[in-house]
């Protein structure tokens, strides 16, 4: 788990950046099933918050009443970070070991989400 931002943290581990001390931003990790098995990915992004990638998550998908949202092409066409394809194995062991910080579902504007580890617990 990686800590909030404006926490003083002494790790200085790979998933933060620092000001002053303080966790500025955080390198989330997160699992991504596209299309109900279609393809797996890990998705790594840098963010100040969960709630930013939440937004952004959100701002890609939900097009409203009016407009259709298809994850066509690659994940990566339409959000920002590091995308990495990976196989099923991979996805499975990592969601059993919980070696992410959210799992998420790319569609269509009507069946994706994203979810916070740390919102399940």
């Amino acid at each position: 788990m990686v800590p909030r931002m404006g926490v003083i943290c002494t790790r200085k581990c790979r998933t933060c950046s620092y000001s002053n001390g303080e966790v500025s931003k955080m390198k989330f990790r997160i699992l991504v099933e596209e299309e109900y098995g279609y393809r797996y990915w890990l998705w790594e992004v840098i963010a100040k918050s969960k709630q930013g990638i939440a937004l952004h998550f959100r701002s890609v998908v939900d097009k409203g009443d009016t407009d259709y949202w298809y994850c066509s092409g690659t994940p990566s066409e339409w959000f920002s970070g590091d995308w990495k394809e990976i196989e099923f194995r991979e996805y499975r062991d990592m969601r059993d070991k919980q070696d992410f910080d959210a799992l998420a579902h790319v569609h269509q504007d009507d069946d994706s989400h994203i979810h916070f580890r740390e919102d399940s617990e």
